[in-house]
């Protein structure tokens, strides 16, 4: 159950809703149509005198009245087949913020988001000094879901996703965090991730029961977040990690998170 999706969905459900919510404002006539485009490109905000981006606020919806508006527009985001089942669900906003919430923790996300499972079954090989390693094959399941998640456009989603960041505060609270504290659990979140330590060749494993453990004492010790990076091999960690680093760097020049 990969985590990496996770951030994907934020970009989806910012971008998706604050589009919706210009649509609603501009006129009818001139107003592009979001389902015509692969990726969605955000109104051109007002810059400070130092470039940085401000964006306007948006009278957002409340949670419970959220999950349509998101359903309908966040497909529009791109033509991936992927990203549409993705949003057969419920309750997607505090989904998201309560799998952010998770990976800052540390912990396994699967909870939150059980509908992005990889496809096929995870599989070993025998190592050629012995013992059994991780099939390559098993990172071929995680392909589809990175190819989706490198898709979206850093800069459109970077800025939408700060019109929603009120929803999304609001979500954060019902968990008992305190009030403009959502910046921090992403920035917590987002450096979890950038700072694993991919291993460049499989790694080898050892079936205890009905579970395979890192025959590395130091790659098993590590959180579960890092370990399911680990199992996406290192291609695919590779190109996550790199869209991850671009999206946190831009939160950081826009001042929605903190700087590190």
């Amino acid at each position: 159950m990969p985590w990496l999706p996770i951030v994907l969905v934020a970009v989806l459900l910012a971008g998706g809703a604050a589009w919706w919510f210009w649509l609603r404002e501009a006129p009818g006539p001139t107003a592009p149509d979001p389902l015509a485009s692969d990726v969605i490109t955000p109104m051109d905000p007002d810059t400070t005198g130092d470039g940085r981006m401000v964006v306007p606020p948006l009278e957002l919806p409340t949670l419970a009245e959220s999950d349509p508006v998101l359903q309908r527009v966040v497909g529009a985001l791109s033509r991936n087949p992927r990203w549409a089942e993705w949003l057969v669900t419920d309750d997607l906003a505090r989904r998201f913020v309560g799998a952010v919430a998770a990976v800052a923790a540390g912990v396994d996300p699967r909870d939150r988001v059980p509908f992005l499972a990889p496809e096929g079954e995870f599989t070993v090989r025998s190592a050629p000094g012995g013992g059994t390693e991780i099939d390559p094959a098993s990172w071929r399941r995680y392909d589809p879901i990175t190819t989706a998640f490198v898709s979206f456009d850093t800069e459109a989603a970077v800025r939408l996703y700060l019109q929603l960041e009120p929803l999304f505060e609001q979500a954060h609270q019902e968990l008992g965090f305190p009030a403009d504290s959502f910046g921090l659990t992403m920035s917590t979140a987002l450096d979890n991730v950038l700072s694993v330590q991919v291993p460049a060749s499989p790694p080898g494993v050892t079936l205890d029961v009905k579970t395979y453990l890192f025959d590395d004492p130091g790659l098993e010790a590590a959180p579960p977040v890092a370990r399911q990076l680990m199992r996406l091999g290192p291609d695919n960690a590779g190109r996550v990690q790199a869209k991850l680093r671009e999206f946190r760097d831009a939160l950081v020049r826009m001042e929605a998170i903190p700087r590190r």
